[in-house]
């Protein structure tokens, strides 16, 4: 599994790429270096790629457990792109379990349709920073 992600700042924007098994311990390691991250704001956009997802080990109540992790605050915009069916339903319920006030949450099966939701720009620069 990999987890990567990049903040730029000239687009409001935090690109995530995540591949292989979708876990817990992976999501939540990942939350918590963003957290560190001297450029992060929860007001920022997130753009959550999830199209290399391969397995998915997430239960419910792991669902609901993570909206309340999310680092993201009120007012924050964030959109997930899967092409898989499964995937797909499983980031619809996590949108149903998040319920902070302000905050827009949407799952897309294409990139250039989340892009757009979020209103970004076409030509940004592709995703280079690797978490550790």
């Amino acid at each position: 599994m990999t987890y990567r992600y990049q903040i730029d700042p000239g687009q409001r924007l935090v690109s995530v790429v995540v591949t292989g098994e979708l876990n817990m311990a992976m999501i939540k390691g990942g939350i918590e270096r963003l957290r560190q991250e001297p450029e992060f704001d929860p007001s920022l956009l997130q753009l959550l790629d999830l199209r290399g997802v391969t397995t998915v080990s997430l239960s419910p109540p792991d669902l609901r457990n993570l909206v309340r992790a999310s680092p993201f605050g009120a007012g924050a915009r964030r959109a997930a792109v899967t092409e898989d069916d499964c995937l797909f339903g499983i980031v619809r319920i996590y949108r149903a379990f998040d319920d902070v006030p302000g905050r827009k949450f949407s799952v897309f099966r294409e990139i250039e349709d989340a892009r757009n939701w979020l209103s970004l720009e076409t030509n940004a620069t592709a995703l280079s920073t690797t978490a550790p």
